[in-house]
């Protein structure tokens, strides 16, 4: 595929899906519900709008058509951006989430932890990578203390724009102001948290949930809950392993509810979105450890 035919594909009406678009209901991805691949899928087409735009970078251009031309013998691995790729990669990491624990686990002794680790300026990568590291190395002194435990999760990198329409809920805009991040003042920057799902046999979760309070004391800096008690335990480990991996834009630089074009309002935040979550790899974002 070339580029006159990338952007014929992304005109509306006339250019029709992408050849991979038509392995949506592939058995190969099928595990994961419809909606969620859909969902993959319009924002992938909203990220090879922005790469294909007028005045893109012939980085990026060329990037779009790698993704473009994705297969299942050939996958492009560009997780952050393809939708058959990230799929992939949420289905393994579901299955291996299951597999971490023992089939005899209950589930009074799951908990699935978010702890928000750090807010830093976007262009400071070097520091975000030292501080993912410094929380991995912590929490596996932390957790051997506890015997018996197995962990396993994922750190999740947002990009905190500043820009007036990013949707930011009043309990994370005062635990953001904790760690020096001011929406209306402060430059982009990158929001670091993890969630991570932990066994803990013979400790209660109200202690795991005090202690961690303790360690992490800012408002709100951390929650602990269980699994949902609709879902057996396995869909809902499997759920919190597909979870982590969906690398979400912000929602305001997408295209709005229903386009048909899916042609991003905010092509540049696509962008700096895309090239943060490339300059980390997958296994640099991985927790795990027993």
């Amino acid at each position: 595929m070339n580029s006159d035919e990338l952007r014929h594909h992304l005109r509306p009406r006339l250019g029709g899906p992408l050849p991979k678009d038509r392995r949506l209901d592939h058995s190969a991805v099928a595990d994961l519900p419809l909606r969620y691949r859909r969902a993959y899928q319009r924002v992938e087409r909203g990220i090879l709008h922005a790469c294909m735009a007028k005045g893109a970078a012939p980085q990026w251009q060329a990037l779009a058509l790698k993704v473009a031309s994705c297969t299942p013998r050939r996958p492009c691995r560009e997780t952050a951006i393809c939708w058959w790729c990230k799929t992939r990669m949420g289905l393994a990491e579901a299955e291996a989430m299951i597999d971490h624990f023992p089939s005899s686990t209950r589930r009074k002794t799951i908990s699935v932890i978010t702890i928000i680790l750090a807010v830093v300026p976007l262009d400071e990568v070097d520091e975000a990578r030292s501080k993912i590291k410094a929380f991995r190395r912590y929490w596996r002194r932390l957790c051997r203390a506890w015997p018996g435990c197995r962990w396993r999760g994922r750190v999740e990198l947002d990009l905190l724009t500043g820009h007036p329409k990013q949707e930011l809920g009043l309990y994370a805009r005062k635990t953001l102001l904790v760690f020096g991040y001011h929406p209306e003042e402060s430059a982009p920057s990158i929001g670091i948290h993890a969630h991570v799902v932990l066994h803990h046999p013979g400790i209660s979760r109200s202690r795991v949930a005090g202690y961690l309070s303790m360690v992490y004391s800012a408002f709100r800096q951390v929650m602990v809950t269980g699994t949902r008690e609709t879902q057996e335990l396995p869909e809902a480990l499997a759920r919190c392993g597909s979870y982590a991996v969906k690398a979400r834009p912000p929602t305001f630089a997408l295209a709005g509810r229903g386009s048909r074009t899916c042609r991003p309002r905010h092509p540049q935040t696509i962008l700096s979105h895309v090239d943060l979550h490339r300059r980390f790899h997958p296994d640099d974002l991985l927790i795990e450890g027993e």
